[in-house]
């Protein structure tokens, strides 16, 4: 459950920059508010973690899980912080810092989304070893827990597709142009005419 609510929201916040036909100044605010309480309630999942584990002594970090969820986490702190001191805080990076960043702040969301899905997945691959024991490999709940994992795969698979491929639905596909999205036009060479 925990998987599917952090995966719709990380959805959310990327695809609100993305497809919401407002100006950029309510887009950019819409995904900062999105990305606080997505680090927020990241930051609170991994604390209930490990109060959970401290509850059945449990051990922590002992799963490919863990690690993995940690570097991600680490890894959209740092996201955070940075976009929060330059593209938040008006004033504060020229305007020339956040144009050479940008590529860099797409990019590494995209590579957090990605280790996020993965994570997810190996969450849920986890959770399989612990209720296969008791249910069995075919089980109901095995079987669910399959479809879960399948669901996060495919939909994870669309949002990267739609919004970090060029000239699909995101990177190089729309601009925001006051109230509406336009679609740029790729640009002809002459060796191509």
């Amino acid at each position: 459950m925990k998987n599917l609510s952090v995966k719709e929201r990380t959805d959310e916040r990327i695809l609100a920059w993305r497809v919401l036909p407002l100006t950029h100044e309510v887009k950019k605010t819409i995904h900062a508010v999105l990305q606080t309480a997505g680090f927020i309630a990241g930051v609170l999942a991994t604390i209930a973690i490990f109060e959970f584990h401290k509850q059945i002594s449990a051990p922590d970090f002992y799963s490919v899980h863990s690690w993995m969820g940690t570097a991600v986490l680490a890894a959209g702190l740092l996201q955070y912080l940075s976009s929060v001191f330059i593209y938040w805080i008006p004033g504060l990076a020229p305007e020339g810092v956040k144009a050479a960043l940008m590529p860099l702040h797409k990019n590494g969301g995209g590579y957090i989304y990605l280790g996020a899905i993965a994570t997810m997945l190996t969450g849920v691959l986890q959770r399989q070893s612990f209720i296969r024991g008791a249910a069995g490999n075919f089980s109901l709940v095995a079987m669910w827990a399959n479809v879960i994992a399948l669901f996060i795969f495919i939909a994870g698979f669309l949002v990267y597709h739609h919004t970090f491929i060029p000239g699909v639905g995101g990177s190089n596909h729309a601009k925001s142009e006051g109230d509406t999205l336009v679609p740029t036009q790729p640009t002809v060479t002459s060796t191509e005419a």
